[in-house]
């Protein structure tokens, strides 16, 4: 089963996994929790399980922890919080996803961060989509890069779409 925060994984990023689970192994166990009928749920380590899998591995070291839904869900929510590579659209929708279950004040600490830093992420989700997209993608050939503080620029002006993507 899914984790609560599913995400889509870049193919590119998965083989890179997957080839270095095949040279060395999962170097970290997953962390999954019983499902009912013998099976479980992935709570934390769906990269790992599905690289390992593209590796033909048929079994993967795993930790079995009786959680609650709100346990695993911030657990799941806090390892993709915690990637290197997410984006501050994804960082945004994680702490929304948060927040649907524990106080402000219990998120942060959860997370680490500044109340100013949680609210710069949340007021990301303010903008339009079409913004959100140009944030989350790469940057084309022989263009700038869009980031975050360009983004929260155009939040000051959000009602004027085409005057947004223009300057995006």
């Amino acid at each position: 089963n899914r984790p609560a925060f599913y995400n889509a994984y870049s193919t590119g990023a998965l083989l890179e996994l997957a080839m270095s689970i095949r040279e060395r192994g999962v170097l970290e166990p997953i962390v999954v929790r019983p499902a009912g009928d013998d099976t479980y749920e992935i709570v934390m380590g769906e990269r790992r399980w599905r690289a390992s899998q593209m590796a033909d591995l048929t079994e993967i070291p795993a930790i079995v922890r009786e959680l609650s839904d709100e346990d695993a869900n911030t657990d799941s929510l806090l390892e993709n919080f915690q990637r290197e590579d997410l984006n501050p659209v994804e960082r945004a929708r994680a702490i929304k996803k948060l927040l649907e279950f524990m106080k402000w004040e219990k998120c942060l600490r959860t997370l680490g961060v500044a109340d100013s830093t949680m609210r710069r992420y949340l007021d990301l989700l303010d903008l339009p989509d079409v913004i959100l997209n140009e944030l989350i993608g790469k940057p084309k050939d022989g263009e700038g890069e869009f980031l975050e503080g360009h983004a929260l620029l155009l939040r000051q002006i959000n009602g004027q779409l085409g005057r947004q993507v223009r300057l995006a």
